[in-house]
């Protein structure tokens, strides 16, 4: 049975009635749950996760303790006077079936469009989904890694402990990133950086 517990002071005020949780997922009482969120069958969300506004979760997920799916991503254009001013997060988070996201993980917003997890992806423990990625199905994302703004992961890609993905670098699919990595330009479908 889905447990709600959504708190007047943090904005997620009447999100209950904005939002599709199926019957059957399992939301802690400790996590908010913020307005046109869906989520579905069997998915567990743990203890002191936020969800905010206009992210979609498939069925049979798991998000673990502590994690932050949809808030806005480090976006700043610079105006007349060099001053960084923030850049909008329009996006949303859509999240596909049989996904796992680790502890204290932070999956950001979409700017313009939406930031994508494809079906039976594995993201561990602490890793930073920038906004606009793209992650293909199958593919495991491991602890500490940091894929940057519009980063594209293809199906079944493995990248390692506390990589980091610069933005809007392309992995191809089944490539593999290996442990402590910084990856500054494409890789090619299959290569091994």
């Amino acid at each position: 049975r889905a447990l709600l517990f959504i708190r007047d002071t943090s904005g997620f005020l009447g999100a209950q009635k904005e939002s599709s949780i199926h019957e059957s997922a399992a939301i802690s009482e400790f996590s908010q749950v913020a307005a046109r969120v869906s989520i579905g069958a069997r998915t567990i969300v743990e203890r002191n996760v936020v969800i905010h506004n206009d992210v979609k979760i498939g069925c049979d997920c798991l998000i673990k303790a502590g994690s932050i799916i949809g808030s806005s991503g480090f976006g700043f254009e610079r105006d007349e006077n060099n001053r960084p001013i923030p850049f909008l997060q329009l996006g949303g988070v859509d999240i596909g079936s049989r996904v796992e996201i680790g502890n204290l993980t932070v999956v950001d917003r979409g700017t313009l469009s939406d930031t994508v997890i494809e079906d039976d992806v594995k993201i561990d423990d602490r890793v930073h989904v920038g906004h606009n990625v793209h992650i293909g199905k199958c593919s495991l994302v491991i602890g500490g890694t940091v894929l940057c703004g519009s980063v594209s992961v293809g199906a079944f890609c493995w990248i390692g402990p506390s990589s980091t993905v610069m933005q809007k670098v392309t992995l191809g699919e089944q490539s593999l990133v290996g442990m402590g990595s910084n990856v500054v330009k494409d890789v090619e479908a299959g290569v091994t950086v």
